[in-house]
């Protein structure tokens, strides 16, 4: 459950100062009038563009060749699971150390939920129990969600926490007994947690850690403070 933010001004309007970041809008030659400031919130969820996966392989008490064939076997599983560049991002190279750690990486365009689990099946399967165990804490698969422009979903995100502000101003006003006016100011913030989006920039979501399964979706959220004018 959102808690609004709802301030009633009776008397000079003046615009508040900004957080660092937020975008505002004041109408040019606003004159001083009883207004209304409320926040509305939003949040849309965005089909991923692509997937990140990677593949790691905490080696223990194993052969430098018995990982590099380790390794090589992941990433070939991968693409044939439909990773087509999936690739040892670590070399094997040299003494391997307790804390040495060896990657396998590749993405997936436009993935579905059904692509993703027959990767980690198909990764699972690559993975002999016995060399699991010389592992050591055994290997770690990381997947991560991204969509490539944010311009669509930021469209919608805003459009709804405006509707959601101006819904929550009538309400006000209608308590108040009065109505609401022209649109006088807006600041627009983002959400603590959310993906970092901005038009035309990358956002992405960490689906979890040995986990491919999680969530399909990119949350998109943000704020729009809105101060109405009051008559």
């Amino acid at each position: 459950m959102s808690i609004a933010r709802i301030v009633l001004l009776f008397g000079a309007f003046g615009a508040a100062s900004s957080a660092a970041g937020a975008q505002n809008l004041i109408a040019p030659g606003a004159p001083n009038v009883a207004g209304i400031t409320v926040t509305g919130r939003a949040t849309v969820s965005v089909a991923p563009d692509r997937l990140s996966i990677v593949v790691r392989l905490f080696p223990h008490n194993v052969t430098y060749a018995a990982l590099d064939d380790l390794a090589k076997t992941v990433a070939g599983a991968l693409r044939g699971a439909g990773v087509t560049d999936a690739h040892v991002a670590l070399p094997v190279l040299g003494s391997l150390g307790q804390n040495s750690t060896v990657a396998v990486i590749g993405t997936v365009s436009r993935p579905t939920r059904e692509a993703v689990e027959a990767i980690a099946r198909a990764t699972l399967k690559a993975i002999p129990d016995a060399t699991a165990t010389a592992l050591q804490n055994g290997y770690q698969v990381q997947t991560s969600l991204a969509v490539d422009d944010c311009a669509a979903a930021e469209q919608r995100a805003q459009n709804e926490a405006f509707a959601d502000a101006k819904a929550r101003a009538l309400r006000a006003a209608a308590a108040a007994g009065v109505q609401l006016g022209a649109v006088l100011a807006m600041n627009e913030g983002g959400f603590a947690g959310s993906p970092a989006c901005r038009s035309g920039d990358e956002a992405f979501v960490n689906v979890g850690n040995s986990d491919a399964y999680g969530p399909f979706s990119i949350p998109i959220s943000l704020s729009l403070t809105v101060t109405f004018a009051l008559r």
